[in-house]
């Protein structure tokens, strides 16, 4: 999970995958650090903890169009990278055989449904980095959810209100023109009926508490 020490200011930041991770991962003065030096960082007590957060509704979206729409399709291009494991450990959820042929788990993502994915959550939302909970990012964890350091965040920032010029400033980050490996995909309220939602919901219960993001019903 992406950790981040600022090579200038005594910074760390914080975030998840599919929050704003590629675009921070190409700053000049952002450096990856593992949860090891992350927690030594914060024992000694001398930088500012900074976290980029998502609206949970769109987090989802966005990674069911990256890695079972856009993805898939990029089998036998030159910018294909084998299959990631979120695909592989979602189609062994709902029981297919991924020792099989890279046309058959093409079509396989491919013919997965929104619903289909957002069902899986409550036994999938902890086996891969693209969907687990983002407010474990406040706390130091082991594997992801064991909490080994109080949560504390200096500074919250929801990426659908940041001000560019203002983090720039602040925390040296040039956020202004980059948002790398943005997917494409339309409206987040499309994609959710009142029962996806409440799913959603209930996954993501603490996001929503604890980020400051309203859940809609």
């Amino acid at each position: 999970m992406p950790r981040f020490i600022h090579l200038e200011r005594p910074i760390l930041v914080s975030t998840n995958l599919k929050v704003l991770y590629s675009s921070l991962g190409h700053q000049k003065n952002l450096a990856l650090v593992g949860e090891g030096e992350f927690i030594r960082n914060r024992l000694l007590g001398r930088r500012q903890h900074v976290l980029f957060a998502r609206n949970p509704y769109d987090r989802l979206v966005s990674a069911y169009s990256d890695k079972f729409q856009t993805h898939p399709r990029l089998l036998g291009q030159e910018g294909f990278r084998n299959w990631q494991r979120i695909q592989l450990r979602f189609l062994q959820q709902i029981g297919f055989d991924t020792n099989t042929s890279d046309e058959r788990i093409q079509e396989a993502l491919l013919n997965v449904e929104f619903d289909q994915f957002v069902r899986a959550l409550p036994r999938f939302q902890y086996r891969d980095a693209h969907v687990v909970p983002q407010h474990h990012r406040r706390r130091a964890n082991v594997k992801w959810i064991i909490p080994v350091l109080p949560g504390r965040v200096d500074k919250l920032i929801r990426i659908e209100e940041m001000d560019t010029e203002q983090i720039n400033e602040e925390l040296g980050l040039d956020l202004s023109t980059v948002r790398r490996n943005k997917t494409k995909h339309g409206p987040a309220d499309e994609y959710f009926t009142p029962e996806l939602r409440r799913i959603v919901n209930q996954v993501y219960r603490r996001d929503f508490q604890h980020l400051g993001y309203p859940q809609v019903n």
